[in-house]
């Protein structure tokens, strides 16, 4: 598609881009095989896809981070992320008040990332995994 989340938000509305992304997610767990799926965190509101994630063949690492770190990060990232309006920790804070129980129901491996590497990140999943 060649867009950035900002952009298909831009054209296409908050809902529409949530739709890809669960869609995305149903895709890439429906392909045989192993993999690894990074999904965007908007796929744990949609029913189907936390259905889904519960499959007994599924691992699901949750890469959890607070409001404020995650503000941090997204004022950072340029213009790839969506603007999340005068107070990104607010919306970031009201939106991980939501999604928290629906992460948690799916029994993930959770990995705090507040202040570790991406490189340790990954390094804790690789040992959770085994």
């Amino acid at each position: 598609m060649g867009l950035t989340v900002r952009e298909l938000r831009d054209r296409d509305g908050v809902d529409a881009m949530h739709a890809l992304e669960a869609d995305q997610l149903l895709g890439a767990l429906a392909e045989p095989g192993p993999s690894v799926i990074s999904a965007a965190a908007s796929t744990v509101d949609e029913p189907e896809c936390r259905d889904a994630m519960t499959a007994p063949d599924v691992s699901v690492i949750w890469l959890r981070a607070s409001p404020r770190v995650l503000a941090r990060r997204f004022a950072s990232a340029g213009q790839h992320r969506p603007e999340f309006g005068a107070s990104p920790e607010a919306f970031l804070t009201e939106q991980a008040a939501r999604r928290e129980p629906r992460f948690a129901s799916l029994h993930p491996i959770v990995i705090d990332v507040d202040a570790i590497s991406p490189d340790k990140a990954a390094a804790q999943a690789m040992e959770a995994l085994r």
